[in-house]
């Protein structure tokens, strides 16, 4: 079905394709639905606009305690124009229990000693962080920088014209100043910050402290956000901003010495309303081999330390902390008119135990002449004890699913392989009819090949015979080797309900059951792009295998670093040729604990996190 458009301009009277405006465009309508045509009144322009959908539009994923996995979702643009979106920071897995009112009181400032302080330079600096990621802490919380594939993206945020500026001498605490919106930190909510001028914020804590620590320790300043925790004095020169709008806050301090070398830092903290922390250094100059980064709780006995007295802090740095087990990259873009965009989720178990959580996406969409309507994407991570090699789900388009006899209902359909090998695998669906028992196979395919860490998406279609008996069914779907072993199952219930359609299905026929959806996981000789995939088993004992893609030959060197950032091995230092590959690393010889292994070739690099356990 099309239909011809025609724009004109409002001061036409003559109307239709035969009018004054004009050349006409052909618009066919990508799926169902009503639509609105508009129209710029200045260029004659008709445009049905932008249009977004999600594929997949749901997620079911299954991993270990302490795993790590990865998902991919694609937003495409089959509209007209090109299309913004924005997604909140905010999944719904660490949310907010509500919101304490803290009471008001009066800004002060608090100072700390009124002894002259030495003007020697600080300890010794610990060795450089190699690593650009670390967690998670005991309440969950982990951080990854821009220096990292998957890490946030360098955007100063100037507000040195939009911002407050904070009287600010040697060793001051101010505020504290209203947020008009709830942040919750280790769990509890808070709803105002102060500013100490040397280098953090905190929900609560007056402390002048100059002299930093590690964290976290009962010795630090409470619930701080130290971004370069310090003794810095905005007395002596620059000055310290802040901004706040109704779901950010930015403190930036913009060319704020040492208290004891002249240097020039600027710098600043923003924390958003769903709970993100990010740390961004623009300029760093002078001493950068002293001072505390990252965060730690209200009695320091919980926290998250990046650097210590140690070479990390550069220009165009960004560092971003987050509790939750969920991640999205990018949250936000541009997708053309007629393209798309790839968007990759993370998922990270370390800090949950075994059970079912539930979170949620919401993807905010406009183009140049209206907003779309928000898209939520749900999504279900189970956390169990042992991974099935090949995981399966299924979703069903409308739930509760009702359908008459002789109409029909849709359903998605998710196969990942969670192993470190290719593998071949047969998938079945079959029907426990109410009154009858379980009645199939309704459809069946074998022999399919998943490459390692892929996955397969399939859109279907389920019709229902006019024959069937009304009530309450469910349905199955099997991955394994038909028809005797099962490695995977998952199943959703629907109703057959009354109102038949006249010349409707007569048959229980299935179809998009043979075809995953274009595009996805095709096999090809060679890898088109550099990867560096999930080892697998993580968590594991003793021995781990760990698989990497190469589009092209070239020096490859993957190594194995600790928590500390120490290399503990070096499983390959060499040339090798373009193609899949696969190494097993023997930890047979090291202690149980947190470990990630990186892969530079081909100019990029790669690190993931894995788990010994003994």
């Amino acid at each position: 079905l099309q239909f011809y458009v025609k724009a004109m301009h409002s001061n036409v009277s003559t109307y239709g394709e035969g009018g004054l405006g004009g050349p006409r465009i052909v618009f066919t309508p990508p799926v169902g639905g009503n639509y609105t045509i508009y129209f710029d009144d200045n260029t004659d322009v008709a445009s049905a606009g932008a249009s977004m959908l999600a594929t997949p539009s749901w997620f079911d994923v299954e991993i270990t305690p302490g795993g790590t996995t990865t998902r991919q979702m694609v937003l495409k643009n089959e509209g007209g124009l090109d299309v913004n979106f924005s997604i909140p920071d905010d999944f719904g897995d660490k949310g907010a229990i509500g919101n304490i009112v803290l009471p008001e009181t009066p800004p002060f400032a608090v100072y700390e000693g009124n002894d002259a302080k030495s003007a020697s330079v600080p300890e010794e600096p610990n060795p450089p962080i190699v690593m650009g990621q670390g967690g998670p802490d005991l309440y969950g919380y982990k951080w990854i920088d821009s220096d990292e594939p998957g890490g946030p993206t360098f955007q100063w945020v100037d507000i040195t014209t939009i911002g407050t500026p904070i009287t600010m001498s040697d060793d001051t605490n101010t505020g504290p100043y209203t947020l008009p919106f709830v942040f919750n930190y280790y769990g509890v909510n808070y709803n105002s910050i102060r500013v100490c001028s040397n280098g953090w914020i905190s929900f609560n804590s007056s402390s002048t402290s100059y002299s930093n620590t590690n964290i976290p320790s009962p010795s630090a300043p409470t619930n701080m956000l130290g971004a370069m925790w310090d003794d810095l004095n905005p007395g002596a020169a620059g000055t310290v901003y802040r901004y706040i709008t109704a779901d950010t806050a930015i403190i930036a301090w913009v060319n704020v010495p040492h208290y004891y070398d002249s240097g020039s830092y600027t710098f600043e903290i923003i924390i958003t309303s769903g709970g993100a922390i990010t740390f961004q250094y623009q300029t760093m100059t002078g001493d950068l081999l002293s001072a505390t980064v990252g965060i730690q709780n209200a009695n320091g006995t919980d926290g998250l330390q990046v650097a210590y007295n140690a070479a990390y802090i550069h220009n165009n740095l960004a560092a971003r902390f987050s509790a939750g087990w969920l991640e999205v990259d990018p949250l936000t873009g541009v997708i053309p008119a007629g393209g798309q965009v790839p968007l990759t989720l993370s998922f990270d178990a370390g800090a949950l135990t075994v059970g079912d959580y539930a979170a949620a996406i919401t993807i905010n969409a406009w183009d140049a002449i209206h907003t779309l309507p928000t898209m939520t994407i749900p999504v279900n991570l189970h956390v169990v004890g042992s991974l099935p090699s090949i995981d399966l789900s299924m979703h069903p388009d409308q739930i509760p699913t009702q359908v008459p006899r002789g109409g029909s209902f849709d359903y998605d359909i998710s196969v990942t392989n969670t192993t470190g090998g290719a593998l071949i695998y047969d998938g079945w669906l079959m029907l426990n009819v109410p009154g009858y028992g379980m009645y199939g196979p309704l459809a069946q395919v074998n022999n399919l090949n998943i490459p390692a860490g892929a996955t397969r998406f399939y859109q279907l279609d389920q019709a229902v015979p006019g024959f069937a008996p009304l009530g309450i069914y469910t349905y199955y779907s099997y991955v394994g080797d038909y028809p005797s072993t099962v490695v995977d199952d998952a199943s959703f219930p629907f109703e057959v309900i009354t109102g038949g359609l006249a010349r409707g299905a007569d048959s229980w026929t299935v179809t998009g059951f043979t075809e995953p959806l274009s595009g996805e996981s095709v096999e090809n000789p060679l890898p088109k792009e550099y990867a560096l995939l999930q080892n697998y088993p993580n968590p594991f004992n003793a021995q781990s295998i760990i698989n990497y893609a190469l589009p092209s030959e070239g020096r490859v060197e993957l190594t194995v670093f600790n928590l500390l950032g120490q290399k503990v091995a070096t499983l390959i230092d060499g040339h090798q040729e373009a193609g899949y590959h696969s190494i097993t690393w023997d930890a047979s010889h090291n202690s149980s604990g947190i470990y990630f292994y990186k892969l530079n070739a081909g100019g990029h690099q790669f690190v993931k996190r894995m788990m010994l356990i003994k």
